[in-house]
């Protein structure tokens, strides 16, 4: 997920995320999980998500680290 620079901090990412949620939620999900750039990590930490692993490159796009948000009360 992106948000365009000129709407970055007007809070879309984390609607789109809520609603993702409560989407997965609803419909009985069990995990949300993304492959997120390192500057990226602090917005997924705040939506519940947590880091998985140690982290890894895309060459040309940089550092990347699976997170993941359970629904099901396990890790």
């Amino acid at each position: 997920m992106a948000t365009h620079p000129d709407h970055q901090g007007t809070g879309a990412g984390k609607s789109l995320m809520r609603t993702a949620i409560t989407e997965i939620e609803e419909r009985g999900g069990d995990r949300l999980w993304c492959n997120a750039r390192a500057i990226a990590v602090p917005f997924y930490l705040r939506m519940g998500l947590r880091i998985h692993g140690a982290s890894f490159a895309i060459p040309g796009i940089g550092t990347h680290h699976v997170m993941h948000r359970s629904f099901t009360g396990e890790g």
